[in-house]
């Protein structure tokens, strides 16, 4: 599951991101052949004036406008538009059935034969430009830590994603949706964080493909996108409580948090110190039973 993210970047820099990632020059022969076969979508095009003002954030949460890279429909190429986090479907009849948080992710497992989104999988593929994302990990408490997540070495990730439009029959305003795509997390955060993460395309070659409506099939780019995403490698970090608040945008939402004011650190802490107690308890019950057996003895 991937509920929280962010996607604090200017313009320029998140221009450059795409372009750098789409022209890897360490991809890999299928990527470059790829790329040899698109030409013409080596660079991004910026459709989106109302980003820094709208769509910067440290703490987005379904519901919430982001930056998004798509196929353009027309010309050829690929551009960044501004869409709505939590997927509406082109078939609801009122405004008042608009709910983005029904849908703000779709499970890539089954996602070619659940028809709410197989019917976008051929056409309406995008992908969703992030500095990381956010995940809680439920502690022996009950309480929640968050953590930030992102890949190492990497100041942008992306996720696949797919995109409906909505049109309200009353006004024909046109709203933009997308969903992102999950699977099961990679093992550096699946047995204690959590066991879903955002289906991440971490290579030039993956990236490509999952945006390539035109040319490359949904199988196929799904195939190759689950297949990277199993292999990254997630850095984290604990968080402030105070972005588990959707509101909050503070420059610390993402912010390694001070180990000595981290609930993962007391956690730890009284664990290791209950230890040390038991075991000093059982050296105290081992001498007293050593005693009382010399006494017995008469060696005492």
């Amino acid at each position: 599951m991937c509920g929280r993210c962010r996607q604090n970047a200017s313009a320029q820099d998140l221009t450059n991101a795409c372009n750098a990632h789409l022209n890897n020059s360490s991809a890999s022969s299928s990527s470059s052949s790829s790329s040899s076969s698109s030409g013409s979508k080596d660079c991004v095009e910026w459709n989106d004036d109302k980003h820094e003002e709208r769509n910067r954030k440290e703490n987005v949460s379904p519901g919430q406008h982001m930056t998004v890279l798509r196929e353009k429909k027309e010309g050829g190429g690929l551009e960044l538009v501004p869409m709505v986090w939590g997927l509406v479907p082109s078939y609801i009849k009122s405004r008042k059935d608009v709910n983005h948080w029904r849908m703000f992710n779709a499970r890539s497992e089954t996602v070619l034969s659940n028809g709410v989104f197989s019917r976008l999988t051929e056409k309406r593929r995008c992908a969703i430009p992030l500095n990381g994302f956010y995940e809680w990990q439920t502690l022996s408490n009950g309480k929640k830590q968050p953590f930030y997540l992102t890949l190492k070495e990497k100041s942008m990730i992306f996720a696949a994603g797919l995109y409906d439009v909505w049109i309200d029959r009353t006004t024909d305003e046109k709203l933009y949706t997308f969903t992102i795509l999950t699977m099961d997390a990679c093992s550096s955060i699946f047995h204690w964080l959590h066991d879903r993460q955002p289906v991440l395309l971490n290579t030039t070659s993956a990236l490509r493909k999952w945006i390539s409506c035109a040319d490359v099939s949904a199988t196929e780019a799904l195939k190759e996108a689950r297949t990277v995403g199993a292999q990254i490698d997630l850095s984290f970090n604990p968080v402030t409580h105070r972005m588990t608040n959707p509101k909050y945008q503070g420059k610390d939402c993402s912010r390694h948090v001070d180990d000595s004011s981290s609930s993962i650190k007391k956690k730890t802490s009284s664990s290791n110190s209950s230890k040390s107690s038991n075991s000093q308890q059982s050296q105290k019950s081992s001498n007293s039973s050593l005693i009382s057996s010399l006494i017995v003895l008469g060696l005492k």
